[in-house]
């Protein structure tokens, strides 16, 4: 494998939330030092020592290891461009997962009101960290009182998508009520 697509694969990994490849990343991008011959990094961890060979970077000590400044650069574009390609891959598996999820929903009519409930309160438990959760669980809860009030017809619930993203005023004057 060539150093650009060691480090493409290492940025998609990192992507990815592969901790290894995050930290990697992380370390190249801010740990490095500026020397004549462009930068150096210094480091004992053996796994990192072969990414650095493995990405381009010459070793001229033990622990030291020098890669040119237009290397970098290159690096630089190469991780923009596996970035742009990673959020294209991950939009594609979302709408597969979309679409899986849709054809697996139940019609509401067939679940008794313990499920509905049921359902809810885990949407709830899993959602609740989120800081945009609390205005939009507000507005759900409203939102299906008035759909199970109203069983003859279905609801349409039309959000704007700043409705998730209130300031900290609303956060908690919200949190507040409860």
């Amino acid at each position: 494998m060539s150093p650009e697509q060691t480090w493409q694969q290492l940025c998609l990994r990192a992507f990815d939330n592969d901790t290894v490849a995050n930290d990697f990343v992380l370390f190249l991008e801010g740990c490095k030092a500026s020397v004549p011959e462009g930068y150096v990094w210094t480091t004992q961890q053996p796994e990192y020592q072969q990414y650095l060979c493995d990405i381009g970077c010459t070793q001229s000590s033990p622990e030291k290891f020098i890669l040119s400044s237009e290397a970098l650069v290159h690096l630089s574009e190469i991780k923009k461009i596996a970035r742009t390609e990673w959020h294209v891959h991950r939009q594609e598996q979302l709408k597969r997962h979309l679409k899986q999820t849709l054809a697996e929903i139940q019609p509401l009519s067939e679940l008794t009101h313990s499920q509905r409930l049921a359902l809810v309160k885990e949407f709830a438990s899993t959602h609740k960290a989120d800081l945009g959760s609390v205005p939009f669980i507000s507005g759900l809860r409203g939102f299906l009182r008035y759909q199970l009030a109203h069983k003859d017809y279905l609801m349409e619930w039309p959000m704007m998508s700043t409705y998730l993203l209130k300031t900290m005023r609303r956060l908690w004057r919200l949190m507040s009520d409860y």
